[in-house]
């Protein structure tokens, strides 16, 4: 990761690289859903509810869903995948924790949706199972909570960049170097001198081993050139005795 290497590396991030990505995980839940309409197809069933008397009448409530037999196994290998995404993304959000470019310091707002998902499941999936008989309370709790979620979760992730961006249009070159550079507060002086020589020597040694590496290329390069002025000098020569031959041949004649 570029976040612990105190020196800038510069690497290129192609768009069709994050689509691939993103792309990938869209696959894998497309894969899940089709198994599971293939495997265990959902089918339809009627739920009949308690008969109740208003005004003279009897009311016999139905409810129609669509069931699966085996929507348990499913469902809990789509929510172990999402669960996967969210432990990665809290492990990114630890490993960037750091960083002093708040255009690439997530790790708090990633923090906080993280939490936001956690406490809306734990409150929202009790409630919807506890009133599944009730459609439209349970329909209408459930929306209720997947938009406030994803919401919070949006402007947790692109309103804090949105605002950095208006507030630093061009940004600075001294924020984005520090940026890439772990902050060192709290730390022992002995400790970021220590650090500092570390990577200097670091820095020593690659700067060695790339001009030892360009050494080797350029005694191959020499090597090459001298075996082609070679072969031309002995061509050379050969021309040189040809027209000693001429020379001598042509009195004669």
């Amino acid at each position: 990761l570029i976040f612990k290497n105190i020196r800038m590396n510069k690497k290129a991030i192609k768009d069709y690289k994050l689509f691939m990505l993103v792309g990938f995980i869209v696959l894998v839940d497309l894969v899940s859903l089709a198994l599971w309409a293939r495997i265990s197809p959902f089918t339809f069933h009627v739920n009949q509810l308690a008969i109740f008397y208003s005004d003279n009448k009897m009311i016999a409530p139905e409810i129609e869903r669509c069931r699966s037999d085996n929507s348990v196994i499913f469902e809990a290998i789509i929510l172990g995948i999402k669960g996967l995404l969210m432990l990665l993304g809290c492990f990114l959000a630890w490993e960037t924790r750091r960083v002093n470019v708040p255009a690439l310091n997530d790790s708090k707002y990633i923090g906080m949706s993280v939490y936001s998902v956690v406490v809306t499941c734990l409150l929202g999936l009790p409630l919807v199972y506890i009133l599944k008989d009730r459609v439209n309370e349970a329909h209408i709790l459930g929306s209720l909570f997947i938009i406030f979620c994803t919401t919070l979760i949006l402007c947790l992730v692109f309103v804090p960049k949105i605002v950095e961006l208006l507030r630093n249009p061009q940004g600075t070159e001294l924020r984005y170097r520090r940026g890439l550079v772990k902050s060192t507060l709290g730390r022992s002086e002995s400790q970021q001198t220590s650090q500092h020589n570390d990577a200097t020597n670091i820095f020593r040694r690659e700067h060695l081993q790339r001009l030892e590496e360009e050494n080797i290329l350029l005694h191959r390069y020499l090597l090459q050139k001298t075996s082609i002025l070679w072969e031309l000098q002995e061509q050379l020569r050969q021309l040189g005795e040809l027209e000693d031959d001429d020379t001598i041949t042509s009195p004669s004649d």
